[in-house]
Parts: C-alpha cells; structure tokens; sequence
C-alpha cells in the first residue's frame, strides 16, 4: 500500500451506526446506497462505506488515479476506526477487498457475495464476451465502465437476471456510477490467502458475469462451499428478498 496513498485520502460517506457489527463494501460501479434494503433487513448493527470517488466519498474528480491499493486503504482506514472487529460483508470488489483487507486487519468474519474470480480471468472475460459482445464494444468506445450497464437489456443479462422487472433495472442504475479502470484492471492480479476468520461465500445461481466454475474454485481455495441463490444474479444485495440473503450468509436473530 502507497503512503502516498494514504496522504491524500478523501473523505468517505459513512453511512449506518458507527461502532457496527457488519461493515457493508461496495463492488465496483457502486456505492453505499446500494445496500439500504440488506440494511433495513439486517438484524444487526451496519456500516455501509462509500469508497474513495463513489457515493458521497470525496476524489470523485480523480476517479481514474485511484487503484485497487486505494480502494482497500479506505477499507482499513474505516476497520482501524472501529471499536471492535467487524463481518465484513463484500460484493464483487468489495468480497476481494475483505479477502485482501482480512490479511492485514482483524475481522470477525467475511461475507462474501459474487466475489470475481481467483483465476481464468481470460477464461472468464471471454465468457462475457459471447454473452454481450457490444457491452465490451460500449466500454471502450465511450471510455466508461459504466456506459455498457446503462443499456437496460445489458444491466440484465450481466447484473441481474433476464427477467428482472424495469423497475429494479432503473433502481440498479440509480446507484451505478463510474468506476476506476486501474482498479478494475488490478483485480485479476490480486492475491490472498486463506482468510484467519470465518468465510462466508454466496453467489446467484444465474450471474452473468462470474461462472459457477469460478465460484467452485474460489471456495475449494477458501475451503468453503459456495451456496448458490436461485433467481439471483451479479447484483445480489439488491435482487430478491434481503432477509433471505442475510438468512443464507449466516446472519439472522
């Protein structure tokens, strides 16, 4: 991690309790609001973060400059201001920021939720590219990662599932926003261990954009076995009920 890094760390949105038992982390193209219902759901106290250049967070302006390495320093900022440790409940980039954070700060736990692939990523890239051939088109001709999810029929077929109804597609997109491309691309590089806590692995049985395959190999890493949601897709914080998520990860009264 760059101390530089560190100096020049934005403010970030907090949003929930502030001594929590669940500290929520968004995936990339997301933010802190996208966790409201799991919230409201949540027998427990949460602590739902917002990173560097997303949501309410300061750094927007410099969104390109952030890397995966800034992204798991507001992670650590925010567990290093907790009273004790916390479930750290992840999505997408956020289950692989847990999984790097969990190596270097206590945590009681992790959650993962659709965690990206440890491996194959061309395997898995190629995969996407058969499925939406002009999302990856969308991406690189307009220089956003977000342009592609924008496409209701795209926001379907590789965040929630085909027949999601028009009114969670407008609400899924409400809480999109761009993305860094360095930090996407650090993705398939990153490496971790085995976490010293409990873990957690979910995923939805029809995600678009992360294979079954990749989700086996991932728990066989972890030695855990991955429960896989029916009717769910990428996008599972906000797709289907959230006490049956949170019931699935573990986390009921």
């Amino acid at each position: 991690m760059r101390a530089a890094a560190r100096a020049e760390a934005p403010a970030l949105e907090r949003l929930g309790v502030e001594a929590p038992e669940f500290l929520l982390v968004h995936g990339a193209l997301g933010q802190a609001a996208m966790w409201r219902e799991v919230m409201g759901a949540c027998p427990g106290r949460c602590l739902a973060l917002s990173l560097r250049g997303h949501g309410a967070s300061g750094g927007r302006e410099r969104l390109q400059d952030w890397t995966l390495d800034d992204y798991l320093d507001d992670v650590l900022r925010v567990v290093a201001t907790l009273p004790r440790p916390p479930v750290l409940v992840g999505h997408s980039m956020g289950a692989l920021l847990g999984l790097l954070a969990a190596e270097r700060a206590p945590l009681a736990g992790l959650v993962l939720l659709a965690p990206p692939p440890r491996d194959k990523w061309a395997r898995e890239a190629l995969r996407v590219l058969r499925r939406r051939p002009r999302a990856t088109w969308d991406a690189l001709r307009t220089g956003s990662l977000l342009a592609p999810m924008l496409n209701p029929g795209t926001c379907r077929a590789l965040l929630l599932t085909p027949d999601a109804p028009d009114s969670l597609v407008v609400r899924a997109q409400s809480v999109g926003q761009e993305e860094s491309w360095r930090a996407s691309f650090a993705m398939r590089k990153a490496r971790h261990g085995r976490p010293p806590c409990p873990v957690r692995l979910l995923a939805g049985a029809e995600d678009g954009l992360v294979s079954a395959a990749a989700t086996r190999r991932l728990g066989e890493f972890l030695g855990v076995e991955p429960v896989f949601l029916p009717g769910r897709g990428h996008l599972l914080p906000m797709q289907g009920d959230p006490a049956e998520l949170l019931r699935a990860a573990g986390i009921s009264p």
